[in-house]
């Protein structure tokens, strides 16, 4: 049987969360023409032709507050993976880490309900992505009571 590196999955999430913050980065710049494309895509409702400019405007800046959101979540989860990498995952920094994680992520889901105006499926993407956020604020609770636990042993030994 194949024997994989303990550390291998490791490495590869920290080298996907970096492609990830590559292609981010890259979506800075082409983030209007992305969501002129999106403007353009039918949905249920039909072609948005009766979209204002304000409207427009609205979109290209939730489109970018969810970028903004992106970015810091994936930093903090690229920190939080090197943290792993060093056997630091019970400290109170690892939770801070987590707790940014899921705010970053509770918030993309708010913008993309309040998005349902425009865009139809966006209710459910935002139902979902803040669905994520909750999974992940509960492994920040859990994460949050093994530190206390780590800590009290340590005290005890």
């Amino acid at each position: 049987m194949l024997k994989i590196n303990k550390k291998l999955p490791l490495y590869i999430s920290i080298s996907l969360t970096l492609i990830c913050f590559v292609g981010l980065i890259f979506l800075i710049f082409y983030m209007p023409v992305f969501a002129d494309y999106l403007i353009g895509l039918p949905d249920n409702t039909g072609q948005r032709e009766h979209l204002t400019e304000t409207g427009r405007l609205l979109i290209h800046g939730a489109a970018y507050a969810i970028l903004f959101l992106a970015l810091l979540g994936d930093a903090l989860l690229t920190v939080l993976l090197l943290k792993v990498r060093k056997n630091q995952v019970f400290t109170g920094n690892a939770v801070g880490l987590v707790h940014g994680i899921s705010l970053c992520i509770i918030g993309m889901g708010v913008i993309f309900v309040l998005l349902c105006r425009f865009f139809t499926l966006s209710f459910f993407v935002g139902f979902a992505v803040i669905f994520l956020g909750l999974c992940v604020r509960v492994v920040k609770n859990v994460i949050e009571d093994a530190v206390s636990i780590k800590e009290e042993n340590d005290f005890t030994v």
